[in-house]
């Protein structure tokens, strides 16, 4: 027996005991055994190594036993006296993103004390005797700003709004922390500060201007995080349904949209929410007829520690954070005035309607009014999408149609009835395990498979096959005659900290389906350390949807994986059942068209009578120009008619009835634009243009068109790159590009690009009528979209 000072060992890492022993012969050891468990609990892994050259491996040998020593908090020396200094930590991305409930804490006490102390400020402070500077002012929006951006970096740490890593464990005391945070979101921005400003802007506050600005970049630092967290706030689509009810009800009662601003701004930042492209319309509202809130879930009484709010999610969502949804499903019911009232789509469509044709009346009645302007636009906009929505589900295909109204993920139960969790499974270094199942009904697909793992990492390749002998010779060939197709593989990589505690899912890129009564095999090739396993297999088990999978053994598993042990203990499948097939996909398909026409005639019933308004009050105000600035006429109209395109190219009904609502729009365009100005003949507008190009007013003209001719020289100058730019004037919408029957590329590399500036890239208007320029240099910068093909040749 020998003691070797040896330093502390660290866990899952791999150590030699080497030693030289010079002598007569002596006894060895046989039957090694590859794991070996000490009364303490400790577990040795042994394994042969390239160091022996006397015949001792994990089998047989010398070196029978090692010596120990656990050192434990009472075993360990009394540490020296010496002076302890701070810490150092490192400042990486694991370190400043730690997140706890502490941290939000803070951050929610500095963010309510400097807006708080930002307000006081700038109503009570501006007295003599308590004066804030503006310096002190900036200082506590800078604390307001940087508390908001933390706060949002913690959220989507905690809750990212796309899960592609492992789900972190939930905490009571995080999610809590979130409803804190929606809590004081909302209540910032639903202050009325920035009205009482305006209110006291006639008075002889000399500041109000600038204290505005800082108000303004509170609150719009305020907006971005409450969209950025949406998703966190209301992890569900009744959560999100029933917050958008909420908040119209309260405009509703708060009469006009001139005293309901408070609402306004938080309803603009749902609004927006709503709109993200991770939000899926079609399952959040119901757009469909069917009814959200059909069950009185929210009229029963409801505790944070209670299941009974998980009967509030809608079945179509899949909860990743069930903590979460809990709290916040409590916290939406206490704070929620309306007692849970939810209304039906068609009213909600009325109410948002409302919002974006209100500005404009009006104006047309020379009503003083100071609305929100992003509120009118993310309106537009979200009617728009849901619009695009439902046109993209007459279209789509089955699979889509389900997927678009939430197809729900399933997991059969394990194929085995226990699992060994002594990790003594060899992958093999790739060697396959393999099983082979059939189901007993149509209108399955494979998402993925479920896998043991263990301690270290592993490169994996899992593959779906389909057996193709059943079709050519039988459905029990042999496996000379088998033959396998590869229908879907998917590689990567997987630690222990990617699962919990025994299986790890993996899934393919795509939903694969599969047809009932025929053969499939799952094949994986695992390469790293051992793993758990399963034993006491199943020939068959059901899942949650009633679906029957019918296992077997399969000829290409070569590492042990059998019906009765082995690996892959559970399959990832969406059900999509045959009883609802093409009825249930031809009724979602004439639903959602039928809900897409209906929408697009509430809004252009809505332009209608907008343009009926401004033709009556044409001699009272400059109708024309209220309702061509109006984001009705800017961004609603032109985004409904673009999505509502593909209809009537597909369905010659719809076309009818789309060419019957333009029909009625016309004629009030057209009067509209004869009551904006004369028309002047094309002829006298080119002669004012070539006169004197700045002394044609453009605005009282909005009919005729508006020419500008770009010209190159001739011959162009060969091996060289031109850039020529076209400034249009406000009044110009739209550009059709018309080429000269002589225009030619002279050799087949050069090329012609046409480019537009990017959305919001001018701060400003254009002030120049129009101009031509022409530079030498490389090609456009940045804020220019390349927009159409390249243009070469005749």
């Amino acid at each position: 027996m020998k003691l070797i000072p040896v330093p502390m060992l660290q866990a899952h890492r791999w150590y030699v005991a080497w030693c030289r022993i010079s002598g007569p012969s002596s006894d060895c050891g046989s039957s090694g055994q590859t794991m070996v468990t000490s009364e303490d609990q400790v577990l040795f892994y042994f394994k042969s190594s390239k160091k022996s050259n006397n015949g001792t491996d994990v089998n047989a040998g010398q070196i029978p036993q090692l010596l120990y020593k656990v050192i434990t908090p009472e075993s360990q020396a009394p540490p020296r006296q010496i002076e302890i200094s701070e810490p150092v930590h490192i400042l990486s991305k694991d370190f400043s993103r730690t997140v706890t409930k502490e941290c939000f804490q803070s951050l929610l006490s500095l963010l309510q004390w400097s807006w708080n102390t930002f307000k006081w400020g700038v109503v009570e402070g501006q007295n003599i005797k308590n004066v804030y500077t503006y310096l002190e002012l900036e200082r506590l929006v800078y604390i307001s700003k940087a508390s908001l951006r933390l706060i949002r970096t913690y959220t989507n740490e905690i809750y990212p709004s796309q899960i592609n890593k492992k789900i972190l464990l939930e905490s009571v005391h995080l999610a809590e922390s979130i409803g804190d945070v929606r809590s004081l979101l909302k209540q910032i921005l639903s202050d009325n500060l920035s009205i009482s400003l305006q209110v006291k802007k006639s008075s002889k506050l000399k500041n109000t201007n600038s204290n505005l600005q800082l108000i303004n970049d509170i609150l719009e630092e305020s907006h971005n995080t409450f969209v950025s967290c949406f998703h966190a706030f209301y992890p569900t689509a009744f959560l999100k349904w029933t917050c958008l009810c909420d908040l119209l009800t309260e405009i509703d009662k708060e009469g006009t949209l001139q005293s309901s601003s408070n609402s306004q701004r938080l309803l603009s930042a749902v609004l927006c929410a709503l709109c993200a492209p991770n939000v899926r319309l079609r399952s959040t509202f119901p757009l469909l007829g069917s009814n959200v809130s059909a069950d009185s879930s929210l009229h029963r009484g409801l505790s944070p520690s209670d299941n009974t709010g998980l009967p509030m999610m809608s079945g179509s969502d899949s909860h990743h954070y069930p903590i979460l949804v809990e709290q916040m499903s409590y916290k939406s019911q206490m704070e929620s005035s309306c007692s849970g009232l939810s209304w039906p789509w068609k009213e909600v469509l009325e109410r948002l309607l409302h919002l974006v044709t209100d500005p404009v009346v009006k104006s047309l009645q020379q009503s003083k009014t100071s609305p929100l302007p992003g509120l009118t636009k993310h309106c537009c906009h979200l009617l728009a999408r849901v619009v695009a929505e439902l046109v993209h589900q007459c279209n789509a295909t089955e699979d889509e149609l389900q997927s678009g109204c939430g197809r729900i993920l399933h997991m059969t139960p394990s194929r085995f009835t226990r699992t060994n969790q002594s990790r003594t499974w060899n992958t093999g270094n790739g060697s396959p395990d393999a099983i082979c199942f059939q189901v007993d009904h149509s209108g399955i697909s494979i998402a993925g498979v479920g896998v043991y793992g263990g301690i270290g990492h592993y490169e994996y390749e899992v593959e779906l096959l389909e057996d193709q002998t059943t079709s050519v010779g039988g459905s029990d060939s042999h496996t000379h005659t088998q033959r396998w197709n590869s229908l879907e593989v998917t590689r990567g990589s997987f630690g222990p900290e990617d699962f919990a505690p025994d299986i790890i899912e993996i899934k393919f890129d795509r939903a694969v389906p599969i047809k009932e009564n025929l053969k499939y095999a799952i094949r994986l090739r695992n390469h790293g350390g051992r793993t758990n396993n399963g034993d006491g297999g199943l020939n068959s088990v059901k899942g949650s949807d009633g679906t029957n999978f019918i296992f077997s053994t399969c000829a290409l598993s070569f590492n042990g994986t059998t019906l009765t042990r082995g690996q892959i203990p559970v399959i990832l499948y969406y059900s999509n059942p045959m009883e609802y097939g093409k009825t249930s996909t031809t009724k979602l398909e004439q639903q959602a068209r039928k809900a897409a026409l209906s929408m697009t005639n509430a809004i252009v019933r809505k332009a209608c009578g907008l343009m009926i308004l401004a033709r009556e009050k044409a001699e009272e105000v400059p109708s024309a120009e209220y309702l061509s600035n109006s984001c009705m006429v800017t961004t609603l109209l032109p985004l409904v008619v673009a999505h509502i395109s593909p209809l009537a190219t597909s369905d010659p009904r719809s076309a009818v009835y789309i060419l019957g609502l333009i029909y009625e729009l016309l004629p009030h365009v057209a009067a509209l634009n004869l009551i904006g100005g004369s028309t002047p003949t094309t002829k006298s507008i080119s002669s004012n243009i070539s006169g004197n190009p700045d002394s044609f007013d453009y605005r009282i003209n909005t009919t005729s068109h508006h020419y500008t001719w770009v010209q190159s020289d001739h011959p162009y100058k060969p091996a060289s790159v031109s850039n020529y730019r076209v400034k249009f004037p406000d009044t110009i919408k739209w550009m059709s590009l018309e080429f000269d029957p002589a225009c030619a590329t002279v050799q087949p590399e050069d090329t012609l690009q046409l480019y537009v500036p990017a959305l919001g890239s001018y701060g400003g208007k254009i002030t120049d009528s129009f101009s031509v320029e022409f530079e030498d240099g490389d090609s456009p910068p940045l804020p220019y979209w390349p927009v159409l093909h390249k243009f070469s040749g005749w």
